[in-house]
């Protein structure tokens, strides 16, 4: 992996982080891909991910539906 490598994934890392939408350029998205793929992403990286992808495809997410989820991730606001 080359220093670029390390600086690219290292950026998407902090954006992924502080995600509060979903907002990644077509190159970030590949570099998620691979780093999914590579298990460079931890658990709370893959939540927070995951809960942003639902938030835009479902964002009207019913109150019932979030306190389920709530339920399970006690971190949520």
């Amino acid at each position: 992996m080359s220093v670029k490598e390390c600086v690219e994934y290292k950026n998407i890392k902090q954006k992924i982080n502080n995600l509060e939408e979903i907002n990644f350029t077509a190159k970030e998205f590949h570099l998620i891909f691979e780093m999914a793929e590579l298990n460079l992403l931890n658990n709370l990286e893959m939540k927070n991910l995951i809960l942003a992808f639902c938030d835009k495809l479902n964002p009207e997410l019913s109150q019932r539906e979030y306190d389920k989820i709530k339920s399970y991730h006690v971190d949520l606001p």
